[in-house]
């Protein structure tokens, strides 16, 4: 993720600065974007979703490493699947780095994790937003 876009999604705050907010990371793969948050707000506590094992073991073992594994768990799960395994209104901030590219647009990649993460073959932006809808509480934040 270019540095710039990583510093934007890093400086988006939950929007109660004096509580300790729950926030959680939509396709949060290694948990770089989760990871950064902790960092910036030491109050804050992270669930981070993504549906690779692989990148879930990656992003709990870099918590424990860097003694972040007390305010972040990592959840392997669809994203379109969040309902009853997640709390509704449960999170202040969701933060999500969405696929970029619609189905058949630009040159697909061909490792499956890859492509699942650069297009919108098995999550859309819409399908995106109504999950972050449902773990928002009222007048919590989405940041893209």
């Amino acid at each position: 993720m270019p540095s710039s876009r990583r510093g934007r999604t890093a400086s988006c705050s939950p929007p109660c600065p004096g509580c300790a907010p729950g926030s959680c990371d939509l396709g949060c793969g290694t948990g770089l974007v989760g990871f950064l948050l902790l960092q910036r707000q030491r109050s804050l506590s992270l669930t981070g979703v993504d549906r690779e094992e692989r990148a879930m073991t990656l992003a709990r073992r870099c918590a424990a490493e860097n003694g972040l594994a007390d305010r972040a768990v990592f959840e392997t799960l669809d994203i379109r699947d969040l309902r009853g395994r997640l709390p509704a209104g449960g999170f202040d901030l969701v933060v999500a780095n969405p696929p970029y590219f619609p189905p058949s647009r630009g040159l697909s990649p061909a490792d499956p994790a890859r492509r699942q993460a650069r297009t919108e073959d098995t999550l859309s932006l819409p399908e995106l937003c109504r999950a972050a809808g449902y773990l928002l509480r009222w007048g919590g934040s989405f940041c893209l």
